[in-house]
């Protein structure tokens, strides 16, 4: 939350509850990187989306 609240602050709510509902370390490791050098909020939403959407 950190990266994302410095790099795209205001991070929207609904964001910061889908985050704070996963538990799986290796998902949260994974938004991190991508929270690093990600370009846009709306470019993090879709990632988000697509890691906690099953395949």
């Amino acid at each position: 939350m950190e990266v994302l609240n410095d790099r795209l602050n205001p991070v929207p709510p609904a964001v910061i509850d889908r985050i704070n509902q996963i538990s799986d370390l290796a998902i949260l490791k994974q938004l991190l990187k991508r929270g690093i050098s990600i370009g846009s909020l709306a470019e993090f939403e879709e990632v988000l989306k697509s890691m906690l959407t099953p395949d």
